[in-house]
Parts: structure tokens; C-alpha cells; sequence
């Protein structure tokens, strides 16, 4: 009975002693780029900027989008991964650029070790094989161009006759008034001489 007893207590120090099962995350062999695009809910490069954590086994990256190929619409987002690659979150580190292959659900866009999510310097082959992706660009009110006022049309101005003195003295013109009467100050006294030479003439 005594030597059940110490063999019994034996074990149980082994184990509390043995290191813990180290948790491994298992995943199949991820499709090529194009099938991995094509079951993707989004598909980006960008860069991270952020990093916190929300909720129990969940952390929540912020990334400043470079470009994308699927499922993007702004110039940042936010996705979700589990904290460490044990539990197949994805290694992120604020200022890392990233190719990734995010997942859609109810908790919004996810992204896990399991699929082609990888380094920008480890992507050569899928970024090969995406080609150009598409550069975002958020357009806010704020960002329209404004009006230029001297870009406005312009009136052509009114079209004129040959005559300029016409309208110059026309019917209705102050500005021809102003310039006759200087005018027939000088006219006036010349007639008036010549009807005098001629009455005198006449006699």
C-alpha cells in the first residue's frame, strides 16, 4: 500500500514538472494566388498601423492600404487575427507591409496563418501572379475642386457698327453728348462768320 502511495506521488511531480503541450496550429496547403484571390472576401497590401487588442484570443490591426485586388474601398481598414501563430493569428508588427487574403464574417474581415497572408518581401510569387493592383482613394466633400471664378464665361461684348462716332453721340448717350458740345463751340462761330462774308457780299 505504501509503495502504491509513493509511486503515485512520483507521478504526480512528473507531470506537474513535464513542460506543457505546446499548441500547434494545423492547416492544409492554401490554394494557388488566383483560387485564393477568387475565395477571398478581400485581398490587399498594406501596411500596419496599429495594433490592440479586442477580446479574449483576438487582436484587432489597422492597415493603411497601398493597394488592392479585392473587396477594398477605403485607404484603411481594420481586420481581425488571433494573438499568436499557435491559435493561427498572423505574426503582424506595426510598420510591416503585408500581402493579405482576409476572410469575411459576422465580426467583419479576418485573416488567419492558414491562408496566403504573407510578408510583402516573401510575396513575389502571388504579387506575380495578382499583377497591379489598384491604388484607393477616399473622396470626401472636402476634396472636390471649387469653382474658379475666372473660369467662369465670359459675355462677348456688344457688337458695333463701323461708325465709332455714331456711338459715340448716339440717342441716348450722355458720354456723346459730352463730346458734341466742344464740338459745335468750335463749328458754330465759323458758320456764323461765313453768313455774315456772304450777307455782306450780297449788299
Amino acid at each position: 500500500m505504501l509503495r502504491s502511495l509513493v509511486l503515485a506521488a512520483l507521478a504526480a511531480s512528473l507531470l506537474a514538472l513535464a513542460p506543457p503541450v505546446a499548441r500547434a496550429c494545423s492547416c492544409t496547403e492554401p490554394p494557388p494566388p488566383r483560387e485564393a484571390l477568387a475565395a477571398a472576401a478581400a485581398v490587399f497590401e498594406g501596411q500596419v498601423l496599429e495594433i490592440v487588442e479586442a477580446g479574449p484570443m483576438r487582436v484587432r490591426v489597422r492597415f493603411r492600404v497601398t493597394q488592392h485586388w479585392k473587396g477594398v474601398e477605403s485607404e484603411e481598414l481594420t481586420l481581425l487575427t488571433a494573438p499568436d501563430s499557435p491559435a493561427c493569428g498572423v505574426p503582424f508588427a506595426v510598420g510591416e507591409s503585408w500581402l493579405v487574403y482576409g476572410d469575411g464574417s459576422e465580426g467583419g474581415l479576418s485573416a488567419s496563418l492558414c491562408s496566403r497572408t504573407v510578408r510583402m518581401s516573401e510575396a513575389g510569387e502571388d504579387v506575380a501572379a495578382l499583377g497591379a493592383g489598384i491604388t484607393p482613394v477616399d473622396i470626401r466633400p472636402e476634396d472636390e475642386p471649387e469653382e474658379d471664378e475666372d473660369a467662369r464665361p465670359v459675355a462677348p461684348p456688344a457688337e458695333r457698327g463701323g461708325c465709332q462716332s455714331c456711338a459715340l453721340v448716339g440717342p441716348g448717350s450722355s458720354r456723346g453728348g459730352l463730346v458734341a458740345l466742344p464740338l459745335l463751340a468750335l463749328v458754330l462761330p465759323r458758320l456764323s462768320g461765313r453768313r455774315r462774308r456772304a450777307a455782306g457780299a450780297r449788299r
